[in-house]
């Protein structure tokens, strides 16, 4: 065989097995046996000022929790956490009271909701606001977070 006849051949060849290969791989992740969702890791973000030390779904509950810490600089006080449930776009209610005193930099503070619904091996997901002023200031900061984790 000629040399031209063979490199023609192997560009057919991948010209055909290429659009089969995205087809079925397409078709596996349409129908839910490849999901991004079961191989992502437990995560929680929130924007800078703010971190997320650990986070929890607990099926047996129903109760959510996550540990934020102030990285402001600055104590906050006035402080007011929500949590969303991402699937039905409902509002959990809180089960904790926050602490009435100032929320220190470098502080830890546990936030728990009771979300109802919570169904363990399934993947758990809210969007939570936190709104603050710090301290000696007079005006209101809100900053957004997700929790993504799997119900225990």
């Amino acid at each position: 065989m000629d040399k031209t006849v063979k490199i023609v051949l192997i560009v057919v060849g991948l010209v055909l097995i290429i659009p089969i290969l995205l087809a079925v791989i397409g078709a596996v992740v349409y129908f839910g046996v490849l999901s991004p969702d079961a191989m992502l890791p437990d995560r929680c973000t929130i924007s800078p000022g703010f971190s997320c030390m650990d986070q929890r779904a607990d099926s047996a509950t129903n109760r959510v929790s996550f540990a934020l810490m102030n990285n402001q600089g600055v104590a906050i006080q006035d402080v007011s956490v929500t949590l969303t449930e991402s699937r039905t776009n409902t509002e959990c209610v809180r089960t904790t009271p926050l602490s009435e005193q100032p929320i220190q930099s470098g502080t830890v503070f546990q936030n728990e909701f009771d979300c109802g619904g919570i169904n363990q091996g399934n993947r758990f997901q809210a969007d939570f606001t936190i709104t603050y002023t710090r301290e000696g200031g007079s005006l209101a900061h809100t900053d957004a977070g997700t929790i993504f984790t799997e119900a225990r």
